[in-house]
């Protein structure tokens, strides 16, 4: 699998945010992209064992898969040999409550990045 500038990208977010919905990193990421398609790069990423997904069980039907970076050494050493970048990897643990406020406020901020780009743009 050749790594792209998306999926650094993709890389540093969810190394940043500790954990994005699927949504959301395709708003920052690729706002021009659909929905679809990112995700079955997701789904590339992830069966790779680059991202792995979170709170699977918890999440309700048609709900948009919650992914953080796999921190393993394994993983952060192959992306520093397919791409010749070091990732520092943040490690957190929060609550449930905690967990979903911050779901909704990522989700706010993607929504003013698009906006913002959208009045860019015109």
């Amino acid at each position: 699998m050749i790594l792209t500038k998306r999926d650094i990208h993709i890389f540093h977010i969810l190394n940043e945010f500790w954990f994005l919905e699927s949504n959301t990193l395709s708003k920052v990421i690729t706002p021009a992209t659909k929905h679809k398609t990112f995700t079955m790069r997701l789904l590339t990423l992830k069966k790779h064992w680059f991202i792995k997904e979170i709170w699977k069980n918890e999440r309700i039907r048609n709900q948009n898969a919650i992914y953080t970076l796999n921190t393993t050494k394994e993983t952060i050493k192959k992306i520093y040999n397919e791409t010749g970048r070091i990732i520092y990897p943040s490690y957190y643990n929060s609550s449930y409550t905690m967990f979903n406020h911050q779901l909704y406020l990522w989700e706010l901020v993607a929504y003013l990045l698009t906006e913002l780009q959208k009045r860019n743009i015109e």
